[in-house]
């Protein structure tokens, strides 16, 4: 029920920062209290966001096995969400200055990906939204474009440990 490149992610926080520390137990056995102080061992070197997005993989696996009748409780609801800290550097970038935009307009100005380049800056448009879109999303009599289908290519870290690339289409995230 998750798109690829969010079930990877998961499997990914899963295998860095839970497997190393609980991978040896039954999930039955795994407290609230441990995956408290598992959260707060790595928010002493990683972001809130890193570290929320390990409880998130970790709630996901709880419910799982609540449907499964492998837990009674999904004790990652008995932990907190990180917050960020006043000194934690924003993800959020300024956006370009006219200049900025001016300098990219030219560069490529010609190329084969020019129309691809003014449609991002003059949309916002996401990356993976530009790259699933069709003829048929875009009605030039209205002037208007209707975003229906993404494209993400994403790395998916396979159990024997290595890594193969792969695409795939999906509903726009907003």
């Amino acid at each position: 029920r998750w798109k690829p490149s969010v079930a990877d992610g998961y499997y990914r926080c899963l295998l860095l920062h839970v497997f190393p520390v609980m991978g040896g137990k039954r999930i039955s056995d795994i407290t609230s209290r441990e995956i408290g102080q598992l959260l707060d061992k790595v928010r002493v070197s990683r972001s809130a966001s890193t570290v929320n997005n390990i409880r998130t993989a970790l709630s996901a696996v709880f419910r799982l096995a609540l449907l499964q009748d492998l837990v009674r409780t999904n004790p990652v609801r008995n932990t907190e969400k990180a917050r960020r800290s006043q000194f934690e550097k924003t993800l959020v970038m300024e956006p370009w200055t006219l200049k900025e935009v001016a300098q990219v307009r030219e560069a490529f100005r010609g190329s084969h990906i020019e129309a691809f380049v003014l449609l991002k800056l003059s949309t916002g448009m996401r990356l993976s939204e530009l790259r699933g879109l069709s003829w048929s999303a875009i009605n030039f009599e209205e002037g208007t474009i209707f975003v229906h289908t993404t494209y993400k290519e994403f790395s998916q870290k396979l159990r024997d440990g290595s890594t193969v690339n792969r695409g795939t289409f999906a509903t726009p995230k907003t």
